[in-house]
């Protein structure tokens, strides 16, 4: 979607069977209203930026937990979190959480994705990024 978009409306998406994703740029703040993605069952993946604000039922009857899990996946995980929001990252603030979380919280998520993973099914990978996570996380 537009890095424009500011508002994503009530039943904008609904009953969309083929949507399997959502992506919107970081730098772009959304409220998404109620029951936006109502019954897409398939959607499995949201993107937005870290300040967008979402609805009580903004995914009613989608997949069960896709809510939580997409307002709040990474906020027990907050090196992954700076992976997924790498458009609007800085070096120093990846390798400032690693020094601070590396040994307090797991290297996997609860899919068993690694910061790595993360960063990396970015539709667009920052090489600077990685370089901060090899150092730390070496082969």
């Amino acid at each position: 979607l537009s890095s424009s978009l500011e508002l994503i409306c009530k039943n904008a998406f609904s009953h969309c069977p083929h949507l399997v994703s959502v992506f919107v740029p970081h730098d772009s703040s959304v409220i998404v209203k109620d029951r936006a993605f109502e019954s897409c069952d398939r959607l499995c993946y949201i993107q937005l930026a870290r300040e967008s604000s979402f609805a009580k039922d903004s995914f009613k009857d989608c997949l069960p937990g896709l809510a939580d899990h997409v307002i709040h996946r990474f906020d027990s995980h907050p090196i992954h979190k700076l992976c997924y929001y790498a458009s609007t990252t800085t070096e120093e603030e990846l390798r400032q959480a690693i020094v601070n979380y590396k040994s307090l919280t797991p290297l996997k998520d609860q899919f068993g994705m690694t910061p790595f993973h993360v960063l990396l099914s970015a539709p667009s990978p920052r090489q600077d990024l990685l370089m901060v996570l090899l150092e730390y996380y070496p082969p």
